[in-house]
């Protein structure tokens, strides 16, 4: 199995909200116990207001190497659900 959290909440973050999120990543990780990781950032509003964004990733490796997720990126960040496997088209019977 896999993870996958998305929080967007105002920046700063209450203690009660924050202690509402740890509970949600400790139960994405032991979903995937294999390898996690959050990308966070802060993004300003028009209004002065700042939000943040969360996104945890944890992976249960099932077969060859792991790919850590969340990977961010110039154009974004991903997350998915599911272990990119290393096989080729061939291997996989697709031609």
């Amino acid at each position: 199995m896999c993870g996958l959290t998305l929080s967007i909440h105002p920046y700063p973050i209450s203690s009660s909200h924050e202690s509402v999120l740890e509970s949600l990543c400790q139960t994405c990780k032991a979903r995937g116990p294999d390898t996690q990781s959050t990308y966070s950032t802060i993004l300003d509003l028009e209004d002065s207001r700042q939000i943040e964004l969360r996104l945890s990733a944890s992976v249960l490796g099932l077969r060859g190497e792991i790919t850590q997720q969340p990977i961010a990126g110039k154009r974004g960040v991903l997350g998915w659900n599911g272990q990119v496997s290393s096989d080729t088209d061939e291997n996989m019977g697709i031609s």
